[in-house]
C-alpha cells in the first residue's frame, strides 16, 4: 500500500544480500522525526508516479531492477553506488524489454567496432579486451540511466568528474560515504568469537569475492610470505561470486556472507590491517575502505586512478595490479606486521 506522505526509496532491502540495502537502512536511521520513507524493492514494487517524492539507489546487480524500472517511469534524484552497471543487465537480461537489450548490444558494438548480436557473444568479446572484462568494460553504460537522473549524488570525486563530462547539464554532488566506529569492545568480542588472542596480527579482506577483488592474489601472497608472523591470521569475509578456492590452511579463516551488520562491523574491528584490492573497478566506492580509514586502521589497496584520493594518507599503501603485485603485497604486509 502506498503511503501518500512518504518518500519512496528504491533499492535492495534485507534480507537481500546487498551492501546498498545496509546503506539504506543506515540512512533511514538519520531521518528526522516525522520524516517517513517507504521502501521499494523488487519484491514490493510500486509505481513511482504514485509517490509524493522518490529517491533511487543505482547499483550493479539484479537487485536494482526496481530502480531502473522506476527511473524510466519517473526521473528523480539518485545515489549512484556503482556507475558501471553492466552486471545488472546480464543478471536481468530475461526481464528486459527487447528495446533495452538492443540498446545495450548496440553500445557494445560501438565500443568493440563490430556487430554484437547476443548476450553470450557480448560477454566473450568484452572478456577479450586488455585490462577489462565483461563487468568493468567501459561501453558508456551510464547513458542507459543518466538521462533519467534529476540530480546525481556520488561518493567519489572521480565519478563526479566523469558524470560532469558525460552529462554536463546534470547536477552532481559528492557526498562522503558513511563510516562506522570500530570500538575496542567490538574488537575484543569479535576476536573472542574467532578464538583469536589479543596479540595476534590479523589481516582482513571483506566484501563479495568477485574476480576484481583480486582475493586470489591476496591468498597467493599470504601463502608465499616466508617471514609471516607464525600466529598471524588472514580473515576473509564474503561470499564468492566465482569459482575461487579458499585454501584450507590454519592461518586462513573464511566466513561467508554476514547478514548482520553488527557482526560484520565486529569482524572489521578484529583486524590490524585491511587488504582491500579492486581492479578492474565497477566505479564503486568501498564502504569497508571508508570505515577502515575513518578508524585509522592500516590499509593496503590497489594503485589505480580510482584510489588516487587515498594517496598520501597515513597508513595507506597502494600496490599496482601488475606482474609484481604478489611480491609487493608481501613487502607491504611485512612492513605493517613489524
Amino acid at each position: 500500500m502506498t503511503d501518500p506522505d512518504a518518500v519512496a526509496v528504491y533499492g535492495p532491502q534485507a534480507p537481500q544480500r546487498s551492501g546498498v540495502a545496509t546503506y539504506i537502512d543506515a540512512m533511514a536511521e538519520h531521518c528526522p522525526p516525522g520524516f517517513r520513507i517507504q521502501r521499494v524493492c523488487n519484491n514490493s514494487w510500486m509505481d513511482p508516479r504514485a509517490a509524493k517524492a522518490v529517491l533511487y539507489h543505482v547499483g550493479a546487480s539484479a537487485l536494482h531492477h526496481c530502480v531502473f524500472e522506476g527511473l524510466r517511469r519517473r526521473p528523480g534524484p539518485t545515489i549512484v553506488h556503482e556507475n558501471n552497471t553492466l552486471s545488472y543487465y546480464y543478471e536481468s537480461w530475461d526481464w528486459l524489454k527487447p528495446s533495452v537489450r538492443a540498446r545495450v548490444l548496440s553500445m557494445a558494438s560501438r565500443r568493440l567496432g563490430r556487430h554484437v548480436g547476443c548476450l553470450e557473444v557480448l560477454q566473450e568479446a568484452l572478456d577479450g579486451l586488455p585490462d577489462e572484462d565483461r563487468y568493468c568494460a567501459d561501453i558508456g553504460i551510464e547513458q542507459m540511466y543518466l538521462p533519467y537522473l534529476t540530480h546525481a549524488l556520488v561518493h567519489s570525486r572521480r565519478l563526479q568528474r566523469r558524470f560532469a563530462r558525460l552529462a554536463p547539464d546534470l547536477p552532481v554532488t559528492q557526498v562522503p560515504l558513511m563510516s562506522y566506529p570500530l570500538t575496542t569492545d567490538m574488537r575484543a568480542r569479535s576476536r573472542s568469537q574467532l578464538n583469536l588472542s589479543p596479540g595476534q596480527i590479523v589481516f582482513g579482506s571483506f566484501g563479495f569475492i568477485g574476480q576484481y577483488k583480486r582475493v586470489d592474489k591476496i591468498l597467493r601472497a599470504w601463502l608465499d610470505w616466508q617471514t609471516r608472523p607464525p600466529d598471524s591470521v588472514l580473515l576473509v569475509v564474503g561470499q564468492p561470486q566465482y569459482n575461487i578456492e579458499i585454501p584450507n590452511h590454519p592461518s586462513i579463516v573464511h566466513i561467508g556472507f554476514v547478514p548482520n551488520a553488527t557482526d560484520f562491523l565486529g569482524y572489521l574491528a578484529a583486524c590490524d590491517c585491511a587488504v582491500q584490492l579492486r581492479y578492474p573497478t565497477l566505479g564503486e566506492t568501498s564502504g569497508v575502505i571508508t570505515t577502515f580509514l575513518a578508524n585509522n586502521v592500516p590499509l593496503i589497496t590497489s594503485l589505480t586512478p580510482d584510489t588516487a584520493e587515498y594517496a598520501g594518507l597515513p597508513n595507506v599503501v597502494r600496490v599496482a595490479p601488475d606482474e609484481a603485485e604478489v611480491p609487493n603485497l608481501i613487502v607491504s604486509m611485512t612492513q605493517i606486521a613489524q
